[in-house]
């Protein structure tokens, strides 16, 4: 069976045409166009024409291939608002309200690229290309459009955008639960659907895993006896649905892991190894740790 694993590169994961025939919404304090700044609040930026704002029912107008995706994170709302800046690039940023803080946290290691920025609860950037963060409910991405521009400048706006938003933000306690041995934080991956696992690690064309709405997945790479095993942990609603869910990964990808196994309601498996001690210990500790 082939597998794949791999990570979402900024091209792939976000392509957007904006619309001109949107009206723009305006608004102030907690709405939503009251969450970008506007003119005269950050130095050396201002606005181009006025906010957006593209809900579940016309995000199809904004986004190109992508709303399913984001659909399966909760989406509420994205706030979209051009900027010139003082020197380089024009930027956009683009302001995600999702279902909550774990959505966003989610969105947020799916399209996170770059070296780790302190920005929100948690950010990385590419310098002087794009820079993404999460915040509470709110996953925000503000990118350089048709070039780069200065690293400090796209820090300022995005540091103006943060500072607008609710403090605070609670990773969702699954990825707590990740065993520390030997992972690679910036490699963590939060989901709910197989249309994200796929873009992650690919098992099969069939839901193999019995994934939807109601469970928690997360993907993480580590480092372990000189091997790089991907450790994968969905946690269903109950006992019945995961045990059912590892009888379907062994039946339908029975290749796929080098050990797999299920406690409670908790699905574990070990990727990307030959070493099947180490698989299975791996797979044991995500049981275990997963169960406390």
């Amino acid at each position: 069976m082939k597998q794949h694993y791999g990570y979402v590169a900024p091209i792939l994961a976000l392509s957007f045409v904006l619309v001109t025939g949107c009206s723009p919404v305006s608004g102030s304090g907690g709405q939503p166009t009251g969450l970008v700044p506007g003119p005269g609040e950050v130095k050396g930026w201002e606005p181009l024409g006025k906010a957006r704002v593209y809900h579940r029912d016309n995000v199809f107008d904004y986004m190109d291939g992508q709303s399913e995706l984001y659909f399966t994170y909760g989406f509420q709302e994205v706030t979209v608002q051009r900027y010139k800046p003082p020197r380089g690039a024009n930027a956009v940023v683009e302001l995600y309200r999702t279902g909550s803080d774990a959505d966003a946290y989610g969105l947020f290691t799916f399209y996170s690229t770059g070296s780790a920025v302190s920005l929100g609860a948690g950010g990385a950037a590419q310098p002087g290309q794009v820079i993404v963060f999460w915040q509470g409910r709110y996953f925000v991405r503000i990118f350089a459009d048709k070039g780069t521009t200065e690293e400090a400048a796209l820090l300022s706006l995005a540091q103006a955008v943060s500072n607008k938003l609710p403090k605070g933000g609670q990773r969702p306690a699954l990825v707590t639960k990740l065993p520390a041995e030997g992972l690679r934080a910036p490699s963590i991956k939060f989901f709910h659907r197989k249309i994200a696992l796929d873009n992650i690690l690919f098992l099969s064309g069939e839901n193999t895993l019995n994934l939807s709405d109601s469970t928690n997945g997360v993907v993480a790479e580590y480092q372990r006896a000189g091997q790089k095993p991907i450790l994968l942990i969905i946690e269903y609603p109950d006992q019945a649905e995961a045990r059912e869910g590892l009888a379907s990964l062994r039946k339908e990808a029975p290749d796929a892991a080098p050990a797999a196994g299920q406690r409670g309601p908790y699905l574990a498996a070990a990727f990307d190894t030959v070493d099947q001690d180490l698989a299975a210990k791996l797979v044991d500790q995500a049981l275990i740790a997963a169960n406390k």
